[in-house]
Formats: C-alpha cells, structure tokens, sequence
C-alpha cells in the first residue's frame, strides 16, 4: 500500500525475501521505509525493474543483529537512503546501460551485478566490493571506494578509476587520494578475476600499483586487461601474491613491472608468469619457496637466451642464491619455449632458468568443478610423449587415495589436447583428486592433489512427509553454512512450495509447512550456490 499520511514507518521484518510487484509510493512527511528487525532473520528487498520505489521515498536499514539485510536496486529510478547500518548489503542490479551513481553510504557489501554500470558517486565506504562479470564501475580523479578492516575486492568485470598515485593503494599511513580503491588495512586484499578489465585513466606514467601494497590476487583463464599501456613502475607486493587458476602474469609496461614479492608466494593451480620485452624482471624473496603448494606448476613464457644461462631479457629470481628452492619446487616449474616445455635450472644467483630437458607429459591445467550429476575434471597437456594413459585417484578428508577411473592418453603430440573425467559419486564434503600419467614402459608422474566440495549430496537428505500435520521435515547436513532455496513441485512441473532457509554447517532439521499439498508424489529442488539436489518423495 502507498503511505501518504505524516510520520509512518512501513517495517519489514518478517518476510525474508520481498519483491516490488507494484509502484510503491510513501509519501507522507517525514514517513519511510525501514527494513530489517535486530530481533529477526535478515530481510532482503528486491526493486524489480517495472515497479519502481521513488527517489522522494526514504528507506533506512537500522538493525545489525539480525544479519546483512540488503536492498537489491533492480530499477534505474533509486529511493533515497537515510539511516544504513554498516552490516547491510547494497546490490545495484538494473541491467543500465547508462551509468548511475553509487551511494556513499558506508555498507558491509557494495555489489554490482546484472550488467549494470554505475558511477563510484561521492566515494563509497564498504567491506567487500565486488565487480561482477559484465558490469562496471566507474570513478573519477575525485572517487575513492575505500574497503574497511578485513575488505577485499574482487573485480570480474570492469573498474576504471583516476587517482594520482595508482588504482589500488593500501597502507598504513597512507591516504585515499593515492589510488581508486584505498584501504588502510594491511590484510586487505585486491582479486582480479577472469574476464576483469581495469582501466587507469592518468595521462602521466603511474603505477597500477602502490609500493605499500599488500595482498594481491589474479584469477581465471587469461591475464586481465590493464590500460593504457604507458603505465610503468617498479611495485612491490608485502603480502601474498597468488596467482590462481591458468592466470598470466604479464611483465611488459602494462602492469607496472618489475616486480618484487618481499612476503609469501603462493603457487595456486597451474599459472603463468609472461616476460615482456625489456628489462622486466620478477623477483622473490628466498624464504618464499616454503610457500608452494605440492602438485602446481608455474610455466613460465616469453624467456630469451640461452638455454643453462642468464635471461637476455626479463628473469625470474628466487632469492640470491642456489639454496632458495627445493628439488621438488624446483620441479614444478616449467619453461614454454616455442610451444614445447622444458625443466628448469636454478643458477647460483638465485635465477632460475630452461635447460634442454624436454618434459615427456606437460601438463597445464588440473581442474574440478561440482556439477549436478556430480564432480566434473578437466586437464590439458601442451605435449606428450609416450603416454599410455591417466589413472583417477580420489580420496576424502583421510587422504588416502584410491583409483576411481582412467582415461587414455594421445601416446605422442606436440599440441594442445583437453580431457575430462566425471565423478558420479563423489564423497560428501571435501573430494581430493590426483592424476597419474603413465607411461608405455610403466613410468609415472603424478599431478595435483585438487580439492572440490560436495556440500549437497543425495545421501545427506531425508524426507519425511506427514500429511495428517501437513508438514514437512527435512533432514540434511551441509559442510558449509550458505541459503539455500527449497522448492517442490507436482509431477505436471507445477510449483507448490518455495522458501529459502539459511542451513548451518553441520546437520540440519528443517520443518516446511505443506498445507497446499495434496496426497501425492512430488519433487523436492534444493538450490545454493553449490549446486542443485533433486529428490522425489510421496506425501
């Protein structure tokens, strides 16, 4: 109903997910709308993008006990924001294609999503700042989006932002007008994602990077887009370099290398580091080598010189010396050189480089993902030479590894070739993977281990349906605390139940009233972030 009466409050608080399915108008002085209750489950409103909320109506969101109520923005047209507690999610999900400006209002997570574009407005406060895949977000020399204690910003479309010293600046006594995204909390963490592109619009030659900065981490299938190309600049990274997935580190002037890591590198999935023409050097410091995790490979692309000997280029040093990696760190780097993979060698310098070994089975990715119908495994090799086939091992949380499928291999190539493996029945929790690659004469090399998820399996649910109490009751474990959406359907597709619960990490006992049910078979869908669960049961 539309408010036109002075001081009325509209509270929403005990309806979790509500969605605008009219215009909805609260016009009276000094009259609002207040969402959430410190007493209650955290609410989320949805502006839907046919049913505005006026810019003339003020919506507060007061209450933090409660949890992260949130206001998803699905209209172009926005209300005004009064009161927000610091806790509250703000979404901006409208699909614009013509860019809106942001709130200021500090928030726990500012996120934009749906394609949306919008402006930074008048420098946001938040937590977590996320960028999702085709939207972006865009500031000025005058916009700063500042992350509080423990914030991180993970970008998977795109950020353009002016400032005078860099996109991303983080230190402890710096300010925010030395970069786009500021924070002044050491742990404070920057991720750029697959597909992000980050744009530095400064004339002048600026860094991407602080040399203050901390935690970095770069995501996804391919090097993320930095312009313009002019930006150079020594950067120094103090805390943890990750760089995840098939990943490229770029060392041309567009990143602003060189680049030294003085803190932990961490060697996640199977990446890559790029040498650019020119002096571009990348160096770590010794006591990073304790940092890598077993079973990775680091391939490293675009070296020049010859072979056993110091780069003519940009180079790759670990420490000052011969001592700073292990044999088996050692072995897990790769040199790609005219599309064939070499080991490498570690000079007295410190310098690691090719030699002319040629590796019989490149592998260059290793990867899991949950899927409905279980865990699907994806792996490329670059060459191979004398392979017969890979053997699948998995294990659970006890490690020990078991054989569980096997694929052959191309025997001898020299280009790139994909496989995969489905898992029908992975293990509830925490599945580990390893391939082993054997060979025709019967040796092996191994790969991974990789870790995915289970967290929703058919074996953790049970049903019981009591149409006499016309309930409901559910029982299922969950590894992780996350929403899910319940819905049931009758065997015509037609949807007779919704709700969304939030499960707790461990065993759940969930009671559904079913009062619209008839006598009957039905489908029960569980949804969540980490996949769909499909169980038919009679009521």
């Amino acid at each position: 109903p539309d408010f036109n009466t002075f001081y009325q409050n509209f509270i929403i608080r005990n309806t979790t997910t509500i969605t605008t399915d009219a215009a909805w108008t609260v016009s009276g002085t000094s009259s609002k709308i207040i969402l959430g209750d410190a007493s209650q489950a955290a609410i989320i409103l949805t502006i839907t993008s046919g049913f505005a909320i006026p810019s003339t109506v003020t919506v507060d969101i007061t209450a933090s006990s409660s949890g992260n109520n949130e206001i998803v923005f699905g209209n172009a047209t926005l209300p005004t924001l009064g009161t927000i507690n610091a806790s509250a999610n703000l979404t901006y999900a409208n699909g614009a294609t013509t860019a809106f400006a942001v709130t200021s209002k500090p928030c726990n997570t500012l996120k934009i999503t749906n394609n949306t574009a919008v402006t930074a407005g008048s420098s946001p406060t938040c937590k977590f700042l996320i960028v999702d895949l085709g939207s972006s977000i865009t500031g000025t020399s005058s916009d700063v989006v500042t992350l509080s204690t423990g914030g991180n910003a993970i970008v998977n479309g795109s950020f353009t932002g002016a400032r005078s010293a860099g996109l991303f600046t983080k230190d402890a006594g710096g300010s925010p007008s030395r970069g786009s995204i500021f924070s002044a909390d050491l742990a404070a963490s920057i991720t750029l994602g697959s597909a992000s592109t980050i744009i530095f619009n400064r004339t002048s030659a600026q860094p991407i990077l602080a040399t203050t900065y901390g935690n970095l981490t770069i995501g996804g299938a391919t090097t993320p887009i930095l312009t313009p190309a002019t930006l150079t600049g020594a950067t120094t990274v103090s805390g943890t370099l990750s760089i995840l997935g098939s990943s490229i580190i770029s060392t041309g002037a567009t990143v602003g290398f060189p680049l030294t890591v003085n803190s932990a590198f961490t060697l996640s999935e199977n990446s890559s580091i790029t040498l650019g023409s020119g002096s571009h050097n990348v160096s770590f410091a010794a006591s990073q080598a304790a940092s890598w995790t077993a079973g990775k490979t680091l391939t490293i692309t675009g070296w020049t010189g010859s072979a056993g000997t110091s780069g003519t280029a940009g180079k790759i040093f670990f420490g000052v010396d011969n001592t700073s990696l292990t044999a088996q760190q050692l072995s897990q780097i790769v040199f790609n050189i005219s599309s064939v993979n070499y080991t490498a060698t570690l000079l007295s310098t410190g310098e690691v480089v090719p030699t002319l070994t040629v590796l019989p089975v490149s592998l260059t990715t290793f990867t899991g993902k949950k899927q409905n119908t279980g865990i699907q495994l994806n792996w490329s090799t670059a060459s191979e030479s004398n392979n017969q086939r890979f053997d699948i091992l998995r294990a659970g949380t006890d490690k020990n590894f078991q054989k569980i499928g096997e694929v052959n291999g191309n025997v001898n190539a020299s280009t790139t070739n994909y496989y995969s493996f489905m898992d029908k029945n992975p293990l509830g929790g925490v599945n580990y993977y390893t391939l082993k690659q054997i060979d025709f004469d019967g040796k092996y090399q191994e790969y991974g281990p990789i870790a995915v998820t289970s967290d929703l399996n058919n074996h953790s649910l049970e049903i019981y349906a009591n149409s006499n109490q016309s309930e409901l009751t559910l029982f299922l474990s969950s590894t992780t605390a996350n929403p899910v959406e319940i819905n049931v359907y009758d065997l015509s597709g037609r949807s007779m139940l919704k709700q969304t619960v939030s499960l707790q990490s461990g065993f759940n006992k969930l009671a559904l009233e079913a009062s619209k049910l008839s006598k009957g078979v039905f489908i029960l869908k569980i949804t969540s972030d980490e996949g769909t669960l499909v169980k038919k049961f009679t009521y």
